[in-house]
């Protein structure tokens, strides 16, 4: 264990490659990223409305 966070990918959950070129900010914990389209977000906030205080707001490119 080196006792730092890391990151990993995974195209399809089964095949998994470490990403060594990351750093992540001091308050960082552990926690999960996706990449979404605009229309997926959209999609999500419609189903679950109502923004968690936890959870960093997006915009449209």
């Amino acid at each position: 264990m080196t006792n730092r966070f890391g990151a990993s990918y995974s195209p399809d959950l089964i095949h998994w490659s470490v990403e060594e070129d990351v750093s992540f900010p001091s308050e960082a914990r552990h926690g999960c990223v996706s990449l979404l389209t605009s229309k997926e977000a959209k999609a999500l906030l419609q189903k679950y409305p109502g923004t968690p205080s936890n959870v960093r707001s997006w915009q449209e490119p």
